[in-house]
């Protein structure tokens, strides 16, 4: 009984925890962009890295009939040939800078 006490006082007493997100490039032009990466998605393996990062778009972009205003994607970087490739993507109607303010 005093387990389930404790379980639930600390399941009551705790708070959601959000992805602290850091500016890697701001937007400095009209129509531009800022890039943001979550530092605690950074798994390095040899020379590949993944991470997730997400774009904040000032202006609507549209690629194959698809609308949108940000874009979150999970992506592996090999640092030895430069190269990358997306592992996901998600798009989204609206900015993500809301998200932050909440």
């Amino acid at each position: 009984m005093k387990g389930l006490l404790l379980i639930t006082l600390v399941v009551l007493s705790s708070r959601p925890a959000y992805a602290e997100w850091v500016v890697l490039s701001p937007s400095n032009s009209a129509g531009g962009y800022s890039v943001y990466v979550d530092p605690d998605t950074i798994r390095r393996e040899g020379e590949m890295v993944t991470m997730w990062h997400l774009a904040d778009f000032q202006t609507r972009q549209t690629v194959n009939e698809a609308s949108f205003l940000s874009l979150k994607m999970q992506a592996q970087y090999d640092c030895t040939y430069l190269r990358w490739r997306r592992q996901a993507l998600t798009n989204f109607s609206g900015n993500m800078v809301v998200l932050f303010s909440e």
